[in-house]
């Protein structure tokens, strides 16, 4: 008869400590913490669950979370979508951005409205427009709070990716680590590219050093600086309470203009001040259509600033433009411009500025009734072009623009004597060479008047910019919209 030896011979195999140990950590990876001997009986299981004292420290936890989440949004107001001002604008909170390379983090304090806020607000040219949901506005003034790096972003791209490189490593090295049971200071399990990531450490730190030691645009500009600005391409991130501005935009406030003005001045009082610095001549005698706008109304005294001899404007706020130095205020209402016997004959007009937007005014300005022709030296300029609602939203709307406006403006070079010279002016928008702080400047000694809507300031609050929006889409504004960001 065979012996019943199994115990014996079973027990006579003691499995080694450590062995047990390494195989405990493998079967169970996620049980609770032991106290005591991990095999062995008499040691106490302590649970995850929280006991009384730490229920009642989540409340305090909470509120400080949901503080420091409040702490990175501002208030904005957006449009979810295309369409009328009272549909599709709302109050939202959204994440403060960041500053990049050559741009500020501008703490807002004033906001001006212009008519392409309107435009993108309907989505007149939504091939070219901001994607929704987007913050309206553009032209704004404020505090700077922080200046983006001068270090480029492709180095910073760079530098974020090795840090994720090196995470990875001492992650699955720490895994390895526990897994096999070694001991903390051992060498390491996962073969590293040492050298390799050495070597490419250095040379984005060489790269960093290089770029903060050269002068960049952002050298000029401090935190607490205060600055102005004009949106980049298209007018989105102003009414808000903080936005992001590229430094080439912007310009140091004088310390007597306050932000509202400097807001106002930041695109309307640029563009007027190009167009009159580019377009009028020594002695001319100048019609501008539609000057009661934030554009007419620092157009015309740049007008006689740069020379014109005589200044007629179209308005209904005759007290307003004859305070700005109009010589001759046409109250449109009531009388019809290209029909005024008194500008007829040797008293036509050398130049017609267009502030309106309509082809009905250039088809009465190339009658030459009361504008000279090319060959006496007769322009027409517009800032709009033929419809002050423009529609682009297709490639074929871009091409018959470019054709319409291409074909005018060669056709009245080509037959000059019989027709006034077409100039769509387009270069109003060009804040950088100093153009915009050769404005601020004019501004601080007195040379020119901001002029800014009677019914500014508005409040920043969902009725009141709704209402500031109507107001600048009725074209009956007279002077600048501004918002106060609070």
């Amino acid at each position: 008869e065979r012996p019943n030896n199994t115990k014996q011979h079973f027990g006579s195999m003691a499995a080694p400590a450590p062995l047990l140990a390494a195989l405990s950590l493998l079967v169970l990876p996620h049980s609770p913490r032991v106290s005591g001997s991990c095999l062995g009986g008499g040691g106490e299981v302590s649970s995850s669950s929280n006991d009384g004292g730490t229920l009642g420290s989540r409340a305090p936890q909470e509120e400080t979370r949901v503080a420091n989440i409040r702490s990175k949004l501002m208030k904005a107001f957006t449009a979810r979508a295309y369409g009328p001002i009272d549909e599709v604008v709302e109050e939202s909170h959204i994440n403060i951005p960041e500053p990049k390379q050559g741009e500020l983090l501008i703490r807002v304090k004033a906001c001006s409205l212009a008519p392409g806020d309107v435009r993108n607000l309907r989505g007149d040219c939504d091939l070219l427009g901001p994607k929704t949901p987007y913050t309206i506005g553009g032209d704004i003034a404020g505090v700077v709070v922080k200046i983006g790096p001068k270090t480029p972003p492709r180095v910073l791209e760079a530098e974020k990716a090795f840090e994720k490189v090196n995470e990875k490593f001492a992650q699955r090295e720490a895994m390895m680590r526990k897994k096999w049971g070694e001991l903390e200071g051992s060498p390491p399990l996962v073969p590293s590219p040492r050298p390799l990531q050495i070597k490419l450490q250095n040379y984005l730190e060489d790269k960093k050093r290089i770029a903060d030691s050269t002068p960049g645009p952002t050298d000029r500009y401090r935190v607490g600086d205060r600055v102005c600005a004009m949106f980049d391409f298209r007018p989105t991130g102003g009414l808000a309470q903080y936005a992001i501005v590229k430094v080439k935009n912007a310009a140091r406030i004088p310390p007597s203009l306050s932000f509202r003005k400097a807001a106002a001045l930041s695109s309307s009082g640029l563009a007027a001040m190009l167009l009159a610095k580019t377009q009028v001549k020594p002695g001319d005698r100048v019609l501008v259509l539609g000057a009661s706008g934030g554009v007419g109304t620092h157009l015309v005294q740049f007008l006689k600033k740069f020379g014109a001899s005589y200044v007629a404007v179209t308005s209904t706020a005759t007290r307003l433009m004859t305070s700005l130095g109009a010589d001759d205020v046409i109250d449109y209402r009531t009388e019809e411009w290209s029909e005024i016997e008194k500008y007829q004959g040797r008293n036509r007009f050398d130049l017609i500025i267009d502030l309106v937007g309509t082809y009905d005014s250039w088809k009465k300005a190339k009658r030459l009734k009361v504008l000279k022709g090319g060959l006496s030296g007769g322009r027409y300029t517009t800032l709009v072009g033929d419809d002050r609602y423009m529609q682009i939203h297709s490639m074929m709307d871009v091409l018959s623009l470019m054709r319409r406006y291409t074909h005018r403006h060669l056709w009245t070079r080509l037959f000059w004597p019989l027709y006034p010279r077409y100039t769509w002016f387009l270069d109003g928008l060009e804040p950088a060479n100093g153009n915009l702080d050769a404005l601020l400047s004019l501004v601080d000694k007195r040379e020119v008047k901001c002029v800014l809507d009677p019914a500014s300031p508005f409040r920043f609050t969902l009725h009141s910019i709704k209402k500031a929006l109507h107001l600048q889409e009725s074209y009956r504004g007279k002077g600048k919209v501004v918002v106060d960001v609070h």
